[in-house]
């Protein structure tokens, strides 16, 4: 029996509303023990990768695996940045990658240095807003040796790799927002 993409799609429906397989698909169970552990695979591939609801954003943030941003298009110190994505029910991105984060800006707007949601606390060790340490790795190469003492705000810089730095949080720059709702997974 060749499962075809439609019938997968039907299979995909049962796992998240079950019992709304259509009869004539309920044939898989006659197919044996063997089929059945490839199906078990096949089916979780698509329980967990494919069936799985996304998060919906609301406009004007954009989804982007199972995050929601919004690139400004103008630009705003980090504060006042920050403020704004604020009052639009977000903060400033603290993305789980920042390579989606950097790839979603380069389709967007190809090449530039934006404002994320980190800073320097004061004590030398920069923090994602909500309370992540940013990853060493993450840093543009020989950044953190000559740092000024008056820049504490995070940026990337996409023509970087890797492309977090740091800027002067009184400078205007373009900013990512992340949505974050009370109800949702982001």
């Amino acid at each position: 029996m060749a499962i075809t993409q439609c019938t997968m799609l039907f299979l995909c429906v049962s796992l998240v509303m079950p019992n709304t397989l259509p009869d004539d698909l309920k044939v898989i169970n006659d197919l044996g023990v063997e089929h059945l552990t490839g199906l078990s695979h096949l089916f979780n591939y698509f329980k967990f990768n494919k069936c799985h609801p996304r998060p919906c954003c609301p406009p004007p943030y954009v989804t982007v695996m199972d995050e929601c941003f919004y690139l400004s298009p103008y630009p705003l110190p980090w504060q006042l940045a920050r403020y704004h994505c604020l009052n639009m029910d977000g903060d400033l991105a603290v993305p789980k990658s920042i390579y989606l984060l950097k790839t979603f800006i380069l389709d967007k707007a190809g090449s530039l240095n934006v404002f994320v949601g980190g800073n320097n606390t004061g004590n030398g060790k920069w923090m994602w807003l909500d309370g992540r340490p940013v990853d060493e790795n993450h840093w543009s190469p020989g950044l953190l040796e000559d740092l000024p003492k008056n820049v504490h705000c995070l940026e990337m810089r996409t023509e970087m790799h890797p492309p977090l730095s740091v800027g002067s949080c009184t400078s205007s720059r373009r900013f990512v927002c992340q949505y974050h709702s009370a109800n949702s997974t982001v």
